[in-house]
């Protein structure tokens, strides 16, 4: 952190100087001297990702000199704390805990949600046709050989009179192995337009596109089941959960509420009633709040929970205003002047910290509560 802080002193001094059109690649001159020659000497790497160094060239490169500074002293004083807040990847061949300077947390849904697809229409296996392997791979979950065996169908013109059973399974092993965008780019492209209206195949593409975080397009592309098709209520649920993931919870409720009352998923559609109900009643705690607390500093951070990182500030800030004090008061006025930089950045950079965490725990209870909602789509 120390040799972080002397990049951050040079920052101000550039800023400060306002070296007009070149300062943005002096900034990052300033950063790479940071990371190639300062970084791999420290013998420990940043438990964050990006690190704290990344962070704050990202911070400075979308926000400009204010906020990125905001942005930076608030990382440094998170670093490390509450991990439970964040979401853990591999990053390099190392754990890391996601945090990036545009901290609203994905839409995306959880993959780990979705279940094993399994092959339509499993009497088909009775006619002992050429395609019968193929759906065995499918409902053995050996979605890759399945998509061989396909193209192999495919290239020798062994596909049977039985189309659309063909074709649906193919795209169950595309969406199966996360093949999301060509599974949407076959549809587009190689679909027979008689093949593009079936109701099995329209279900696997809202899906693909729902995936994809498209939830607009998964919407428009249930538009075009019927009403009173079998696989309606399959569209009741998807929507439905798309349009919460939209934030349009009247929507997604009218959706869960349409579910035919025989539909075997009826407890699909009750279960996201009451998640429904939980995302719009629970308590989310008041971002000014956090920013009035701010005040003393580490109040925000404390009022969100993150007890370690509002210690950490109180700390920080006390600390660098007694270096300040005590160096005005025994003369030393350009080390006085450089601690009080830092004393009020890192004081400012705590309140809207404080701030933003109270925002980012909102979200993430939202998210949670979202990943729960349930659909299928066969």
């Amino acid at each position: 952190m120390k040799s972080f802080i002397l990049i951050l002193t040079l920052i101000f001094l550039h800023i400060s100087k306002g070296y007009g059109q070149d300062k943005d690649s002096s900034i990052s001159d300033l950063f790479y001297i940071y990371t190639d020659f300062i970084s791999d000497t420290r013998g420990q790497s940043c438990p964050m990702y990006p690190s704290c160094s990344h962070y704050s060239m990202q911070a400075f490169s979308q926000f400009g000199a204010l906020k990125g500074l905001l942005l930076t002293s608030d990382r440094l004083i998170r670093c490390g704390h509450e991990q439970r807040l964040y979401d853990l990847n591999w990053k390099k061949g190392e754990p890391k805990f996601e945090d990036f300077p545009t901290w609203e947390f994905s839409k995306s849904p959880l993959s780990q949600r979705y279940p094993a697809k399994f092959s339509k229409n499993i009497t088909f296996y009775d006619d002992k046709n050429d395609t019968t392997f193929f759906l065995s791979l499918i409902n053995a979950k050996d979605y890759e050989s399945a998509i061989i065996e396909y193209k192999r169908l495919v290239h020798f013109g062994e596909k049977n009179k039985q189309v659309l059973i063909l074709e649906l399974n193919h795209l169950i092993a595309l969406n199966a192995i996360g093949e999301h965008e060509k599974l949407i780019f076959y549809f587009e492209n190689r679909l027979e337009d008689h093949i593009k209206k079936e109701p099995e195949i329209l279900l696997e593409l809202a899906d693909a596109r729902f995936r994809l975080n498209n939830f607009e397009d998964a919407i428009s592309t249930l538009t075009a089941i019927n009403l009173h098709d079998k696989y309606y209520p399959y569209k009741n649920l998807l929507s439905g959960v798309s349009y919460a993931y939209l934030n349009n919870y009247e929507a997604a409720l009218t959706e869960f509420n349409d579910v035919d009352q025989d539909f075997i998923y009826l407890d699909y559609a009750k279960s996201n009633v009451l998640i429904i109900n939980s995302i719009e009643t629970f308590k989310r705690k008041k971002p000014y709040i956090a920013g009035v607390l701010g005040l003393v500093p580490g109040g925000g951070y404390f009022y969100a929970g993150q007890n370690t990182t509002g210690l950490t500030s109180l700390i920080l800030t006390g600390l660098m205003g007694y270096a300040s004090y005590t160096s005005f008061k025994t003369g030393n006025h350009g080390v006085g002047i450089l601690a009080g930089i830092f004393t009020v950045t890192f004081y400012s950079g705590s309140i809207t910290g404080g701030i933003n965490s109270i925002k980012r725990q909102n979200l993430n209870k939202e998210k949670n509560l979202k990943s729960k909602l349930l659909y299928i789509t066969q």
